[in-house]
């Protein structure tokens, strides 16, 4: 377990003592430190974090208390983990192994997914299920961020959404698309605008000989397009649609299977 969880409610701590970060100014400055891990922000970059528009007279001495009081913290909370702040002209970095920092690992998992997609669909299922069985929500839950944390949480949220996508992909590459009806439908539920997993819901079904369930997973998206947004669902969906209509041969799974082992399931 990492050190510094961020993927979901922000946890410091040991293996099996982690603790939640209180919210306020020096979180913020946590945030952005464990978000750019062993890179150096400059103290005008720390201060527009913290404060952004608003920065009091003497700022950067604020900062150097927060600083030290996180000192503190990550003393005593990270027993027996190599991590501290130093100050590195022209600011602050905080240095620790890449594998305390979850954000890290999920990204890295998540670039491996990727890359493996698609001349490896099993090694991409297998980085994107261990990439994605770390994350627990929103990155840094509960937290008001400043820019970098914003960011930062936005690329989080981007790579988890292509990482299912592609998870998904692979999957269906290898003939898994009944396991994966029940997943895509939670996925179309807590994504409604994410069109790319209606899409693979209509591959899936179609492939179960549910033709009639996927022309309706396409009107169902297309009126909450409609009503939603004022938009017409975008090309790849209208192409998918009309390939189901018409039977394409294009649609039919493939002639490949894949181990038992691989039906995983995670949250969405």
């Amino acid at each position: 377990m990492a050190s510094f969880q961020c993927l979901g409610p922000f946890l410091t701590g040991s293996p099996g003592q982690s603790r939640s970060v209180t919210p306020g100014r020096r979180s913020r400055l946590l945030a952005a430190l464990v978000a750019h891990v062993n890179t150096v922000l400059s103290i005008d970059q720390v201060i527009g974090e913290i404060w952004e528009q608003d920065a009091p007279a003497g700022a950067a001495q604020t900062v150097h208390a927060h600083v030290a009081r996180l000192r503190k913290d990550l003393a005593s909370h990270l027993s027996g983990v190599e991590a501290r702040i130093d100050w590195r002209h022209p600011g602050y970095v905080l240095h620790t192994d890449r594998a305390e920092v979850d954000i890290c690992v999920f990204s890295d998992l998540a670039g491996d997914c990727a890359e493996a997609w698609p001349r490896n669909p099993l090694r991409a299922i297998e980085s994107g299920r261990q990439a994605l069985a770390l994350w627990r929500g929103i990155p840094f839950a509960g937290h008001e961020l400043g820019t970098l944390g914003r960011i930062t949480r936005a690329r989080l949220e981007e790579t988890h959404l292509a990482t299912l996508e592609t998870v998904m992909d692979a999957k269906l590459e290898l003939g898994l698309h009944r396991q994966l009806i029940g997943e895509l439908r939670e996925l179309v539920l807590a994504h409604p605008f994410y069109e790319r997993f209606h899409v693979q819901l209509m591959i899936a079904l179609y492939r179960c000989q549910r033709q009639s369930e996927a022309l309706d997973a396409y009107h169902s998206v297309r009126r909450l397009l409609q009503s939603e947004l004022g938009v017409e669902p975008s090309p790849q969906l209208r192409e998918t649609a009309t390939r189901v209509l018409r039977q394409d041969p294009v649609l039919r799974a493939p002639a490949t299977s894949a181990p038992v082992h691989m039906m995983t399931t995670w949250p969405a």
